[in-house]
């Protein structure tokens, strides 16, 4: 069970360092679906107080409806309930959790945000959840992870860290990371949860990152963390239907409709197999669609 998933629409997370302000000023004027204040990687050491101390304020400058992740760090560094803490806010959607590993990580997270839900008289469960998964063991956990809180409302895969992990180089054709994304899809979908994919790292390379969204797209992911603004148009475009995949699914809706009325299931159309799978494939393209335009 989770939350919020078929409500939320994030083809673009865009993720900024939570102590350079004006990334925060870019972001929350940005098109992306959905923004992530970086308290990990992205923020130096001696900065993450400064950036931790800062969430408040941004928090309450935010539109309400703007939707805001914070990525915390991670359960073994000892500073992750301190994030949480100083994240809690009515504004915030949820948290970002890296270097997951098993399941107990979530339940730890879980029960840590329920008490600072409890404190700041918030909703139970109001603060959602998207585990990072990067780790060779949270790709081999990934179901189990996906289902240890009903604040998960899909999974996050982040290659670099992966890569490191299973001592594999970065490479092109990405062939090495192939498992490891189809493993994050495959978790996320059995709990009707968001995949959304490891972010292409190269922002200068506008037909990579192009090819990157339509692979990981062809793959099941439904959005991808994006690092710079520039990414955004693309990632949001990439992982929109197409006016061909509207029209086709238009045109499979209807052919479905008349093969009930006339007691079939099964047809062709234009030489290709038409069957109950097509048609639900159809109905999520149109579904889609509607929600991209009521954005």
């Amino acid at each position: 069970m989770t939350l919020k998933n078929e409500a939320m629409l994030i083809r673009s997370l865009l993720i900024f360092p939570g102590h350079i302000d004006r990334f925060f000023r870019k972001a929350i004027k940005s098109n992306a679906d959905v923004i992530a204040i970086d308290l990990e990687d992205a923020v130096p050491v001696d900065q993450k107080d400064e950036a931790r101390e800062s969430i408040q304020f941004k928090l309450s400058n935010l539109d309400s409806d703007i939707k805001t992740f914070v990525r915390v760090n991670g359960v073994r560094t000892g500073r992750i309930e301190r994030d949480i803490e100083l994240s809690i806010h009515k504004n915030l959607t949820g948290f970002i959790i890296p270097m997951v590993e098993t399941e107990e990580d979530i339940v730890f997270v879980d029960k840590i945000i329920t008490k600072f839900e409890a404190l700041n008289g918030l909703p139970v469960n109001k603060i959602c959840l998207l585990p990072l998964i990067e780790q060779s063991s949270a790709v081999l956990n990934a179901l189990s992870i996906a289902k240890a809180s009903k604040r998960n409302i899909g999974l996050m895969f982040g290659h670099e860290d992966y890569l490191v992990n299973i001592g594999a180089p970065q490479t092109l054709d990405q062939k090495n990371i192939l498992f490891a994304r189809s493993a994050v899809v495959a978790a996320a979908r059995a709990i009707k949860g968001i995949p959304i994919d490891t972010p292409y790292i190269d922002i200068d390379n506008i037909k990579g990152c192009k090819d990157h969204i339509s692979y990981g797209k062809s793959l099941g992911f439904s959005g991808t963390l994006t690092i710079h603004p520039s990414q955004i148009d693309i990632v949001n475009t990439g992982y929109s239907p197409t006016d061909e995949e509207i029209t086709r699914a238009t045109n499979i809706v209807k052919e479905m409709e008349v093969l009930r009325k006339n007691g079939k299931s099964i047809s062709y159309m234009n030489g290709s197999l038409l069957a109950p799978p097509m048609l639900k494939y159809a109905k999520q393209i149109l579904n889609l669609r509607n929600r991209v335009l009521s954005k």
